[in-house]
């Protein structure tokens, strides 16, 4: 009996977990792209949070997924509501966000690793995306 009422809690669990998957992916599904560039398009998104150390190409994105730059763009605003730059820039700080906090990693170490030129413009971007410095996000002050 016991392991029938574990089995079935975790049916529920499983349900739950998969109605809540479905109503935040339902958000995306309300874009009227082809259901083969809606695909493409998180298969790209999927990318560019997946590679977010790495320098962004848009022109070999959209290639990738068989689309040109300029329907690519237009595709991918359409469906995420922000342009590919500014989905790959999200992934950047995100990535940042959990290196100052989870590694030893300097600042200016972050900053190279997610390919910043210099620990300044890695700064001004950090405060401009978090709302503060780099230096007090690691401190876990405002």
């Amino acid at each position: 009996e016991y392991n029938r009422a574990q089995i079935s809690t975790l049916a529920v669990a499983g349900g739950v977990l998969q109605l809540i998957g479905h109503l935040l992916g339902s958000r995306h599904n309300d874009s009227k792209l082809a259901t083969h560039h809606a695909k493409a398009i998180e298969n790209a998104m999927r990318q560019i949070q997946l590679h977010s150390e790495e320098r962004l190409n848009i022109e070999t994105l959209a290639r990738q997924h068989g689309l040109s730059p300029t329907h690519f763009r237009r595709l991918f605003r359409e469906h995420f509501d922000c342009s590919p730059r500014d989905a790959h820039l999200a992934a950047k700080m995100r990535r940042a966000c959990d290196d100052l906090v989870y590694s030893d990693l300097t600042i200016t170490e972050v900053a190279d690793r997610l390919g910043f030129t210099n620990v300044h413009n890695f700064s001004r971007a950090f405060r401009k995306a978090i709302g503060q410095p780099p230096s007090a996000y690691r401190a876990g002050r405002p």
